[in-house]
């Protein structure tokens, strides 16, 4: 796994990441908390975020119906194998294009 997925497939798991409950907790005054389509940076934003659902579509592996609440966005980012993650990252370039840092 690259450096770069394994950063952010380490950060799902754990919960500890760029996400905006991480960042009020530890005072991160400077951190940007939220993507750039408006709503709070957390683990399972990279399938709810409506910017990444359009790539979503281009998925050969996407479940049948997509997450589209936590509960769900969880169960299904649970289930992906690491290679999966991967590729979910490579199709949707969701931390490159839209939720940056």
């Amino acid at each position: 796994m690259p450096r770069h997925a394994l950063h952010r497939w380490l950060a799902l798991r754990s919960s500890h990441g760029d996400f905006s409950w991480y960042h009020r907790r530890f005072q991160h005054a400077d951190a940007r908390l939220t993507c750039v389509c408006g709503h709070n940076k957390s683990p399972e934003h990279l399938v709810l975020c409506r910017h990444s659902q359009r790539h979503f579509l281009h998925w050969p592996k996407r479940p049948a119906a997509r997450p589209h609440n936590r509960a769900t966005a969880v169960a299904y980012l649970g289930s992906l194998t690491p290679t999966d993650f991967v590729e979910l990252l490579d199709c949707t370039q969701f931390y490159t294009r839209y939720c940056t840092r």
